[in-house]
């Protein structure tokens, strides 16, 4: 029996039989001796064990033993096992072991994490690889796939210390070989500069130094950072000049273009080519999430996805006369509360500790006219300190949706 560390409320059984001929019942006896040892520890007597007898008529010779003494686990300890030898004059000796064990979540409660919790830390660090994130519709596939598709970014740090950036030109961490980060783009994501893009013109080994033709609002300051994408772009003053030597080079058909357009001769060439440099990044983010998603219902797309998100809230109650294990679910759509079109819904109850039914999937009765649906269990009961899986079926909207909760009795009802 697994208990958890520092519970004090929970009792184990045991059957008194006569010390002669080990299968008589004894009934009625009282004033137990009881000796206790945890984790190798020397044996000790318990102070006052509390000992009932269950129901001598009707489960004569069966007792109870309430385990309140030495119940909480050493520290750095996840789990010990217990012994406890109970003895009494005319009866067979009887010894009961248990598991002591640290919980990592509070049985038969729901799961609620902070948002600076440890969970949500976790899920937020956890490192994005296709070794762990290659489930087909998941967001972490989704994620992946876009960051394998905009390449990996490097990062990096502003070194000002001495004082000689300037709105152009200014060191950094950086190591890489000469001209490797040429045609990238430089986006600054810290300081006053957070959100600047600029075309790297030249990069130098040499102190990180890193060129722009495009000059910044202001000279970056000391450990500023910054990330480089690796989408080649070309600075303002490489477009030109690429141009202008196309140009030189079909010198005799650029005069007939002159000659015969008089748009040629009043534009402004620089102009026109400055309106061809790329969008800045927060113009780009704009556009992506103003995107209406009505425009994105391909199935199996991201945006299909994000059309519609289901849940199932799966609650469990126990009767005030204890007779009946009670389930309640309510089906959810974008966070509102699904009342129509809820066909076959159905319930199942799977034990933790072995994978079977405890409830075989059955169908289940609408509360009303609610959306709400009941089913009542009056036999295959979740016992104490048992764990179950709920897993709640239903066809919404045309298609199959399976939702599931962990529940669990923690103490005596």
């Amino acid at each position: 029996m697994r208990i958890p560390s520092g519970t004090t409320d929970q009792y184990i059984y045991f059957v008194a039989v006569d010390a002669t001929d080990s299968t008589t019942r004894e009934t009625g006896l009282t004033t137990f001796t009881v000796y206790r040892s945890r984790n190798g520890a020397a044996a000790s007597a318990m102070t006052t064990p509390t000992i009932n007898e269950v129901d001598a008529t009707n489960m004569p010779g069966v007792y109870e033993l309430l385990l309140d003494e030495d119940m909480t686990i050493g520290s750095g300890n996840d789990s010990e096992e217990m012994i406890f030898h109970i003895t009494h004059t005319g009866m067979a000796p009887v010894s009961r072991s248990i598991e002591l064990y640290r919980p990592k979540i509070t049985v038969g409660n729901t799961l609620s994490v902070e948002e600076d919790g440890d969970l949500v830390a976790a899920i937020w660090d956890r490192v994005v690889s296709k070794a762990n994130h290659n489930l087909a519709s998941s967001a972490g596939r989704y994620l992946r796939e876009i960051h394998q598709a905009v390449g990996s970014a490097v990062e990096g740090v502003v070194d000002n210390s001495l004082g000689d950036a300037t709105t152009i030109s200014f060191k950094t961490d950086l190591t890489a070989v000469d001209d490797f980060y040429n045609g990238q783009l430089l986006v600054f994501t810290t300081g006053a500069l957070e959100g600047q893009a600029r075309p790297i013109l030249d990069y130098a080994q040499t102190d990180g130094l890193i060129t722009f033709d495009e000059v910044l609002t202001s000279v970056p300051v000391d450990t500023v950072e910054f990330s480089i994408t690796p989408l080649h772009v070309h600075a303002t003053s490489e477009i030109a000049t690429e141009v202008r030597t196309e140009m030189d080079s079909n010198s005799t058909q650029l005069a007939a273009i002159v000659a015969d357009t008089n748009e040629l001769q009043t534009d402004d060439i620089p102009t026109l080519i400055g309106d061809l440099n790329d969008p800045t990044a927060a113009a780009v983010a704009d556009a992506v999430w103003d995107e209406p998603k009505a425009d994105h219902t391909t199935s199996t797309t991201f945006g299909s996805e994000l059309q519609s998100v289901y849940h199932a809230n799966i609650q469990l109650t126990i009767d005030a006369a204890n007779t009946q294990d009670e389930y309640t679910v309510t089906w959810f759509k974008n966070s509102a509360r699904v009342t129509s079109g809820i066909t076959s819904p159905t319930i199942q109850v799977v034990a933790r500790a072995t994978g079977s039914n405890l409830v075989s999937s059955t169908s289940m009765t609408e509360i009303g006219s609610t959306g709400s649906y009941k089913y009542d269990e009056g036999s295959n009961r979740i016992t104490n300190g048992e764990a179950v899986l709920v897993i709640a079926t239903a066809t919404i909207d045309g298609a199959s949706r399976s939702f599931s909760k962990l529940l669990g009795r923690d103490a005596s009802s």
